[in-house]
């Protein structure tokens, strides 16, 4: 191991063959072999053998990798922390060791994403006419163009929300981005501050065709992009007339998710309740992390770290976009040159052109290999016949993720009214999916009657 290298556990006996089972030191932490998935995450995004636009979404996937473990597990290990919990895990690292570790870990990776965003993926696209840049890198023309796009698109959805004695400071949602803008009445000394939300339904790219419509991609093969927030920015002056900008910066809060809690509670004698409780809860839980841009100053880190209540180490400083939709969008782009070829599963052999799927497990087990083959030919046709059949008299079966327009749900609630007996499992708690989980009992309940 490097003298870089931050260890994933203890460090290994010199003989581990000749250890015991229970040996702490042959044991990965799972907090930490998380972050080294991760790691392996990033360098897909940076591996030349997969196609440039397979890279950048890669990028994003890292990013969402990121604030989820911010949102599950160092949420978690803050908690614990705060209750004056020490107890060391299996692996024998305590809760500081982890999270320390942790820290630094994330550091290295966050460094590592912003290199590669602006040393490798930018200069990449841009041989391949994808060109992203800032805001004040487009000709005096295309400016006027995109704030003209700017009035009639975006500030007619923009909701500015000033802190003074009357307005208190705004509630910051979860993996919300925000501009902070310090401003004050001209010839006044008192400074107000103002939170402005980048609305989810706005392209995080901005496209800037050559020629024809402002956030349109006309051309995949020759476009430009910005930065929606560089384009808020620098239109600051008609959001706050009269008014003179004194400072402004981009932000991203993240918060706990909740949920989190531990096996214990899956005893709890009303599971679903409980998890209804804590969805109600997840939406409030506490700050985690704030990512600020290097340029952000010092005024404004400082007023937004005592109004949230964070530490100054809450602060992630990064210079890659702050959020995966930035990099999906650039990855959906319709360019098959830069994009893997789609797999389309093809039907299983033994199923093509046979109308009785019952017969065909009956000669012989079927087996399936997804996603190489379909799996609406094989999975979801079983249950859907099995739900149509008259000599089928029953259906069990286990959902662990699933959403509310689900084939399988149609099939179970047929099923249920045509008088078979179903039984349906259901993980409340798949994490990020639990909403759709916890709706899917009682509707399933109100179909059958």
């Amino acid at each position: 191991m490097s003298n870089n290298a931050i260890s994933t556990g203890p460090e290994l006996p010199d003989n581990p063959a000749e250890s015991t089972v229970d040996d702490s030191r042959l044991l990965a932490n799972r907090d930490l072999s998380w972050l080294r998935f991760l790691s392996r995450v990033r360098l897909q995004s940076s591996d030349t053998r997969h196609p440039l636009l397979d890279r950048v979404r890669f990028a994003g996937i890292a990013t969402a990798i990121l604030d989820e473990f911010f949102m599950k597990r160092i949420a978690l290990m803050l908690e614990r922390l705060e209750e004056g919990r020490v107890t060391a895990s299996l692996d024998g690292l305590s809760i500081q060791e982890v999270l320390e570790r942790s820290t630094e870990l994330i550091k290295q990776e966050q460094v590592e994403l912003d290199r590669i965003w602006f040393e490798e993926l930018v200069p990449s696209l841009k041989t391949h006419g994808v060109v992203v840049l800032e805001y004040g890198e487009l000709p005096p023309t295309d400016r006027l163009r995109v704030d003209q796009w700017f009035e009639r698109e975006v500030e007619p959805v923009l909701t500015p929300l000033a802190v003074d004695e009357g307005h208190p400071f705004p509630f910051i949602s979860n993996l919300s981005t925000s501009l902070g803008v310090l401003l004050r009445v001209p010839g006044e000394r008192t400074k107000q501050f103002a939170r402005i939300k980048l609305p989810d339904g706005l392209p995080r790219m901005v496209p800037v065709p050559h020629s024809g419509p402002v956030g349109i991609t006309q051309d995949p093969n020759r476009i430009r992009f910005i930065p929606l927030w560089q384009l808020v920015e620098a239109n600051l002056g008609a959001l706050f007339p009269e008014m003179e900008i004194l400072d402004s910066g981009l932000f991203r809060l993240t918060r706990g998710a909740g949920l989190e809690t531990g096996e214990d509670d899956d005893d709890e004698p009303d599971l679903m309740s409980t998890v209804e409780t804590e969805l109600a809860r997840r939406r409030f839980a506490g700050p985690v992390r704030l990512e600020m841009e290097p340029e952000s100053s010092p005024e404004l880190q400082s007023l937004l770290l005592d109004e949230l209540g964070l530490p100054k180490d809450a602060v992630t400083v990064r210079t890659s976009p702050f959020e995966p939709a930035a990099y999906h969008q650039l990855a959906d782009l319709p360019r098959a040159d830069l994009q893997r070829k789609k797999w389309i599963p093809t039907a299983p052999l033994r199923l093509r052109g046979n109308s009785d799927i019952f017969s065909t497990i009956r000669d012989g087990d079927l087996f399936v290999h997804h996603p190489y083959e379909s799996f609406h030919d094989s999975v979801e046709r079983f249950v859907n016949d099995a739900a149509h059949d008259d000599k089928v008299v029953a259906i069990k079966q286990t959902l662990y993720r699933t959403t509310s327009d689900s084939p399988f749900i149609e099939s179970l609630i047929h099923a249920a009214e045509a008088g078979k007996q179903v039984a349906c499992l259901g993980e409340l708690r798949a994490r990020f999916d639990e909403r759709n989980n916890v709706g899917l009992p009682p509707r399933l309940a109100t179909e059958r009657g």
